[in-house]
């Protein structure tokens, strides 16, 4: 994302649609390890957090789990 990073996002989501559901993913930052950067995302709002590289199936079900509690 060329223009703000996923946590600016995050909060502009929060800002507009307050109830949206979020899936953060991160390969975390060159200083900062992943699973700091998902736990970051998760204190502002998203719901699930997958750190890359993760496979097709993790996705699948991190979305059945958003949909579910819908």
């Amino acid at each position: 994302m060329p223009d703000q990073d996923g946590m600016e996002t995050i909060g502009q989501i929060r800002t507009h649609w307050p109830d949206l559901p979020i899936i953060a993913m991160s390969g975390g930052w060159r200083t900062i390890s992943p699973d700091t950067i998902l736990e970051t995302a998760k204190a502002l709002g998203a719901q699930d957090a997958l750190a890359k590289p993760f496979d097709r199936q993790t996705l699948v079900e991190a979305i059945r789990r958003r949909l579910a509690a819908g």
